[in-house]
C-alpha cells in the first residue's frame, strides 16, 4: 500500500512540475515609453541634404520629419544613373554605429549608395561617432521598370 501511495504521489508531482513548466510560455509587460520626435537633421542619424548638392537630385521635407529623395529630371529603363552627392548622413550620437540600407517597393531598380569620398557601399559601412559620410546614389533600370516613382529609401543604424 505504501509503494502505490508513494507511486501516485510522484506521478502527481511529476504533473504538477509538468503543468508549472508549460504554464508560462508567453509573458507580456505594458510600460510607458517616450520617444521625443526631433527634425530629421538634428536625430542621433541626420540625414539631410550634402554641402553641395548633386544638381539633379531634390531633397524636400514631407512633415513628419522626414525627406524626400526625388530625381528631378527622371530615368528611363535599361539605363543606369550615378548621382555624385544625394544627401548626407550624420552621426550625433555618442557611439559608433553599422548603416543599413534597404529599398523597399523599388521593382525594376538596382540602387546602391556608397560613400561618395570613399567608393565604399554605405551597406554595412561604420560610421564612427560625431562624423558624417556623403552619399552618392547609383541607380539601374531594368525593362520592367515601368514606373520609377514608387519605393522608400530605409536607412538604420545599429549601435556597434
Amino acid at each position: 500500500m505504501k509503494i502505490r501511495l508513494f507511486g501516485l504521489a510522484v506521478v502527481v508531482v511529476a504533473l504538477a512540475v509538468i503543468v508549472n513548466a508549460l504554464a508560462l510560455s508567453t509573458a507580456s509587460i505594458t510600460n510607458k515609453l517616450s520617444v521625443p520626435l526631433t527634425t530629421t537633421d538634428a536625430a542621433l542619424i541626420a540625414f539631410e541634404a550634402p554641402t553641395t548638392p548633386d544638381s539633379d537630385i531634390t531633397l524636400v521635407a514631407t512633415g513628419a520629419n522626414q525627406m524626400t529623395v526625388t530625381v528631378d529630371t527622371g530615368i528611363q529603363p535599361n539605363s543606369t544613373y550615378v548621382f555624385d552627392q544625394v544627401f548626407k548622413i550624420t552621426n550625433n550620437s555618442a557611439d559608433n554605429v553599422l548603416l543599413g540600407v534597404a529599398y523597399p517597393g523599388t521593382t525594376g531598380l538596382t540602387i546602391t549608395m556608397v560613400n561618395s569620398s570613399g567608393g565604399a557601399d554605405i551597406n554595412g559601412l561604420v560610421l564612427n561617432a560625431g562624423l558624417s559620410v556623403d552619399v552618392k546614389m547609383s541607380v539601374v533600370a531594368d525593362n520592367t521598370a515601368a514606373s520609377l516613382a514608387a519605393g522608400d529609401l530605409v536607412i538604420s543604424a545599429t549601435k556597434q
